[in-house]
């Protein structure tokens, strides 16, 4: 393993995402009653997609989206950037582990209540210069969709990454960001090979991480930001988490962990602010 320690935070593994807030994403809400949520008869039919629009990103390979979820648990992630290695990278969930999803989803998240409008009237509330919603013409849109036989919803934002952090008492902003980031892990996991290769990485990180930062804690599996095909061939896997320093003070930490077409990997560990 190869170490490179870096002196300041760099983008993060995904174009989309440059901070790990998605770990705060999910609001605390009261946790309905367990539902069993019908499917569609076609067991290859798409129940859940992720996908990102626009923005100032190389090209676009294809009109698929990034990542699907289908009625019989199984997965694609899509490498939309046209880097080398797999255009497609498949996976399976169980129909217990597709059932808790839905419901984080409908039933936790409320995705299905978004109305985009209201977001909009909301964010326009706030005056204040440093409160006020980011103009951002450059980011792409975030868009998951759910097609269920008994709910269904499109919802889409654009710079979800940057505006959601910044009004945590918009609940359907926050809403859609902590669907947006579950649905990116898991996609992340089916993209590195699985829950086994996942860990394998996340031992790796967290060795770099106490090399470089023995005070931090290590990373939990719920950790893994994201993943990529990279220019050479391989895959990269972004860990992130939040650092209390001894004086309050919080930083966030990333390790990027890359295994290269030869097998070698090399592990990057960074931190906001000042360097480690």
């Amino acid at each position: 393993m190869r170490i490179v320690p870096a002196a300041l935070a760099v983008a993060t593994a995904l174009p989309f995402v440059s901070t790990c807030a998605a770990q705060k994403a999910e609001p605390k809400t009261r946790r309905p009653a367990p539902t069993h949520y019908a499917l569609p008869r076609d067991p290859k039919a798409v129940v859940l997609t992720l996908d990102y629009t626009g923005g100032s990103g190389p090209p676009r390979r294809g009109t698929k989206p990034y990542f699907e979820v289908r009625a019989d648990g199984s997965m694609v992630v899509r490498d939309v950037s046209g880097a080398p290695g797999k255009a497609e990278v498949t996976g399976r969930m169980s129909p217990e582990q597709l059932q808790a999803l839905l419901h984080f989803v409908v039933a936790e998240q409320r995705l299905t209540d978004w109305n985009e409008e209201a977001v909009g009237r909301a964010l326009q509330g706030f005056q204040s210069p440093e409160l006020r919603a980011p103009r951002v013409t450059e980011t792409s849109t975030s868009v998951v969709k759910l097609s269920l036989p008994n709910h269904e919803v499109t919802a889409r934002f654009a710079a979800l990454w940057i505006t959601a952090p910044r009004f945590p008492r918009i609940a359907e902003l926050q809403s859609l960001f902590a669907v947006e980031s579950r649905l990116r892990h898991r996609a992340a996991v089916v993209l590195v090979g699985g829950e086994k290769q996942a860990e394998a990485l996340r031992t790796e990180a967290n060795a770099a991480l106490a090399d470089e930062l023995p005070k931090c804690e290590p990373f939990a599996r719920t950790h893994l930001l994201s993943a990529i095909n990279t220019q050479t061939g391989g895959i990269m896997a972004t860990f992130c988490r939040e650092h209390r320093l001894a004086g309050g003070e919080r930083r966030q930490v990333w390790a990027m962990v890359t295994c290269f077409a030869d097998g070698d990997v090399e592990v990057e560990v960074h931190q906001s602010g000042r360097p480690h």
